[in-house]
């Protein structure tokens, strides 16, 4: 991830919906990637849980509920186009947002992504401004497909 935003060290306010904190859930095998998205969106006041591989990134999204999902591909037990159809599958998790975040940048990977209903793909590295900017859209309109957006 490529810093380009502004930051800073600013307070931060919890983000929320309604009464509730809004909630995002990362899958992704990359203990480094995992905290750095969880550090940075607890900076913009979101509460982040992880779940470490596909198999428990679909038991948490279940059990958790959360607002908008960031889902890696390349995981063991249960790669991310899997996941995303487990979740698309699901009643209670059909409508939750969910941006790909892959280091597989080829063409044929971000359409068979948004087959499964993704909302967004997002190569990594990427700009930590255009990130957060595809976070809020998709919190503030969770069925908005934004893959012609960058």
């Amino acid at each position: 991830m490529q810093d380009d935003s502004d930051m800073g060290h600013a307070e931060t306010q919890e983000m929320k919906t309604g009464d509730s904190p809004v909630r995002v859930l990362v899958i992704d095998d990359e203990a480094r990637i995992t905290r750095m998205l969880q550090v940075v969106l607890e900076r913009q006041g979101y509460q982040v849980v992880v779940a470490n591989n596909g198999l428990d990134g679909v038991r948490m999204a279940k059990r958790e509920a959360p607002n908008l999902i960031l889902l890696d591909l390349m995981m063991p037990q249960l790669d991310g186009y899997d996941v995303a159809d487990v979740l698309r599958s699901g009643q209670a998790t059909a409508r939750i947002p969910i941006i790909v975040l892959s280091a597989k940048s080829a063409a044929q990977d971000a359409g068979k992504s948004y087959r499964r209903g993704v909302n967004y793909f997002m190569q990594k590295p990427f700009r930590l401004k255009r990130f957060l900017e595809v976070v809020e859209e998709l919190l503030a309109n969770p069925s908005a497909c934004l893959k012609d957006a960058e």
